[in-house]
């Protein structure tokens, strides 16, 4: 019986070890691959402490070819939020307002408004409280996601508040290209570092 016992608790271990070894391939063939695929997709891009992300992206989108300015700071969010957005945009407005006019004609901020709201002038009247250079952006239901993909921007219906949007609150750096933009820069950290901003896009303009 002891016999019966002790071969019958050998065979299960060997199948579970020759089941392990099966498994054991695929799983380091999947993550070889997916090793590879960040190398190959994300050589671009580099993070620092600090929130800024530097990378070059290029994003073709007509809303954008709108606007002449050889460096665009883009930001989302949506009309009368508070909490996210107002104080975000009155940073840099404050900032904005401190540049010299060289780099005001070259640049201006757009704000892409993610509620698509029932006045189309709706965005553009709410960036403009913050500074009259801010250009207010309406999206509509059909293409707005195409913008938010191009910039990684996620957004969602509060949980909590039904008229307030879930969003990224990301700084954008563009530089206007040939064929479009290149987006150069991500600011993720809150409160912006806007002497950095503006470092960075001084580089841009003299390159």
């Amino acid at each position: 019986m002891l016999n019966f016992f002790t071969n019958y608790t050998t065979r299960k271990l060997i199948k579970l070890n020759m089941m392990s070894k099966k498994f054991i391939a695929p799983i380091i063939i999947f993550t070889l691959l997916l090793l590879s695929l960040l190398l190959i997709f994300l050589p671009s891009i580099s993070a620092e402490k600090n929130g800024r992300i530097t990378i070059n992206r290029a994003i073709n989108l007509p809303l954008l070819k709108q606007h002449e300015k050889e460096t665009l700071l883009v930001f989302f969010g949506y009309s009368g939020c508070v909490d996210i957005c107002t104080p975000r945009l009155m940073q840099i407005a404050s900032w904005y307002d401190k540049l010299n006019v060289s780099i005001k004609k070259r640049t201006t901020l757009l704000f892409f408004d993610l509620s698509s709201p029932e006045d189309k002038n709706t965005p553009d009247r709410f960036a403009k409280t913050f500074h009259n250079d801010f250009h207010g952006i309406y999206l509509n239901r059909q293409n707005i996601n195409n913008y938010v993909s191009a910039f990684d921007v996620y957004y969602a219906q509060s949980l909590f508040k039904a008229n307030e949007i879930d969003h990224t609150s990301h700084l954008y750096l563009l530089k206007k290209g040939e064929k479009g933009h290149d987006l150069r820069t991500i600011y993720s950290a809150y409160p912006y570092d806007l002497l950095q901003v503006k470092t960075d896009m001084e580089g841009l303009l003299n390159e």
